[in-house]
């Protein structure tokens, strides 16, 4: 996996500048097992409706390929993914479709349901 961050360095005056290396160790989903321990913050969208969904349905997959047998972070990322499929549910209209907006009147959205079609077919192994 990759992991990408911002690094700011503030060399002394008069320090001659070269090439820099930054070599980090530690686990590339320290921030996916934080998210599935918190409790999902408020959905003001139908894109942060689907971050629990989302960050369990890849911390499920790593688990699996890694650590099947790690049973409560898998217990806890599964109510995580059940949490969040119910937040996308509210933005389900009545032909299938996802709108953008909380509204009844709302029509479906090409880019939502795309989205949510996406995370509902991966969460769905």
């Amino acid at each position: 996996g990759v992991s990408r961050s911002n690094i700011t360095l503030e060399p002394t005056a008069g320090t001659r500048l070269g090439t820099v290396s930054l070599v980090a160790a530690g686990s590339l989903l320290a921030g996916a097992l934080q998210a599935v321990r918190n409790p999902p913050a408020a959905a003001a969208d139908p894109i942060h409706a689907l971050r629990p969904l989302a960050v369990s349905t890849v911390l499920l997959d790593y688990l699996e390929a890694t650590d099947p047998d790690e049973i409560t972070l898998t217990k806890e990322a599964r109510a995580q993914v059940a949490t969040g499929f119910q937040r996308l549910m509210a933005y389900r209209r009545p032909d299938g479709s996802f709108a953008a907006v909380l509204d009844d009147d709302a029509e479906g959205d090409v880019l939502m349901t795309a989205m949510a079609a996406r995370w509902l077919s991966r969460s769905a192994r």
